[in-house]
């Protein structure tokens, strides 16, 4: 080990160390790659190929063994420069998780937070019986029971969505603290955590690599596929769009109403929890609304019952933030599971190396009726 310095901070030094040890892993997964691609025989035909093949074979895999070797030497010293330390003097309490430590033995995978999110998939979730969920607070109620007043025909003018903003203060001001060594190796293992996560979990990386790349530009999510991999949400949303819909069956008839009636839709901002993985990395908890007409008919010579048909757009919002409370362990395959807080990420962005957004999604005009 190189001669000893002092005046580190040590967390910060094994913080870095972990994050070299994790990168050289990486590099080995790359290194796998290339080297079983040169040593394939099948697709290497002619004079140029074999040339940059043996290039492969003589310079870039010895090349990547050095940066290799370099890493480890580099993760060694950093651990320990924070042993001599230690030894030296009384650091005190070190608060907060070690930079992708693996948990201890009683960490519960299934209790995994989501970013800006309280607590794990079994208490604490927003949407659970002992939580009043994300659509308590200052958002927009939407009309009351989700129906406006009827007006006689098959149209009415759209009521758009209601007023919708973050319900909870996030991490705190961006770029409100000065980065330090730790926050730079934070950024730089969240990020291979995402490109690890990219395969299993694509919106999960994407989410969390649009955090880390510091824009706060809102996030457009892909609506359709989170209903399709969600079926728990989609029941939830179904059978709102049924009770609505009722509702103003119920309406029309009681009025007496001889032709058909359209009521405005206007939802507030329920709370949904979501269920996949890759979902509950990428928004754990949100709010949808909807918004559009519910047309009531009354019976004809083809219809002897009165039915429903109902038109509506569902919007979905989030703020992407992390809370600075919990710790978020991504089970990922192999030997390697890494572990980051949620504080770690939340410094991230009080120190101006990631940035908290909206994340919003819109759907195609659904329609519905019994």
């Amino acid at each position: 080990m190189a001669d000893v310095f002092m005046g580190g901070d040590t967390e910060a030094l094994r913080a870095f160390a972990q994050a070299v040890r994790t990168g050289r892993i990486a590099l080995g997964e790359v290194r796998a790659t290339v080297s079983l691609g040169a040593r394939s025989e099948g697709f290497w035909r002619g004079e140029d190929a074999e040339a940059f093949r043996e290039r492969i074979l003589s310079s870039v895999l010895p090349e990547l063994d050095a940066i290799e070797q370099a890493l480890a030497g580099l993760g060694d010293d950093a651990d320990g420069h924070a042993e001599e330390q230690d030894r030296a003097s009384d650091p005190g309490d070190i608060d907060g998780a070690v930079l992708l430590m693996p948990p201890g033995p009683g960490f519960r995978p299934e209790t995994l937070p989501r970013a800006g999110r309280e607590g794990g998939r079994e208490h604490g979730r927003r949407g659970g019986d002992s939580d009043p969920g994300p659509s308590q607070g200052p958002l927009g109620s939407g009309l009351p029971d989700g129906l406006g007043d009827p007006v006689p025909g098959t149209s009415v003018p759209d009521p758009r969505m209601p007023e919708w903003h973050p319900v909870d203060p996030g991490a705190g001001d961006w770029g409100s603290e000065e980065p330090g060594l730790g926050d730079l190796a934070a950024h730089e293992a969240a990020t291979l955590m995402a490109s690890l996560m990219s395969a299993m979990w694509p919106d999960a990386a994407e989410n969390l690599l649009h955090f880390l790349g510091n824009s706060g530009t809102d996030r457009e999510m892909d609506l359709a596929a989170y209903l399709e991999d969600e079926p728990g949400i989609r029941s939830q949303i179904a059978e709102r769009e049924r009770g609505i819909g009722q509702l103003a069956l119920d309406r029309a008839r009681e009025s007496g109403a001889q032709g058909p009636v359209t009521f405005p839709v206007q939802t507030g901002w329920p709370g949904v929890t979501a269920s996949s993985d890759n979902w509950y990395y990428a928004t754990g908890s949100g709010n949808y609304s909807m918004n559009g007409q519910v047309t009531v008919y009354p019976p004809d010579a083809t219809h002897p019952e009165w039915r429903y048909e109902m038109e509506t757009t569902l919007n979905y919002r989030d703020q992407y933030n992390w809370d600075g409370s919990k710790a978020t362990k991504i089970d990922l395959p192999g030997p390697f599971d890494p572990t980051i807080t949620d504080e770690q990420l939340a410094e991230l962005h009080r120190a101006g190396l990631a940035r908290e957004y909206q994340l919003h999604g819109t759907s195609e005009r659904r329609t519905s009726g019994p």
